[in-house]
């Protein structure tokens, strides 16, 4: 069995770091349902409706 040894300081520094990296996608995510929200012409597609339509056109 390896262990490694880590300070705090560098576990810190870690969490932070991938806290910051889904703090960013978090926010992808949110301008893109705003862009959506915002295009009323656009078709939104429900999970079921999305699965249907990847099933028929790919046979997945």
């Amino acid at each position: 069995m390896i262990s490694f040894m880590v300070s705090k300081a560098q576990l810190v520094r870690v969490v932070i770091k991938n806290y910051l990296r889904e703090l960013k996608e978090d926010r992808e995510d949110a301008e893109i349902a705003l862009a959506r929200s915002n295009n009323p012409n656009k078709k939104l597609y429900s999970s079921e409706e999305a699965a249907k339509l990847l099933k028929k056109k790919y046979g997945l």
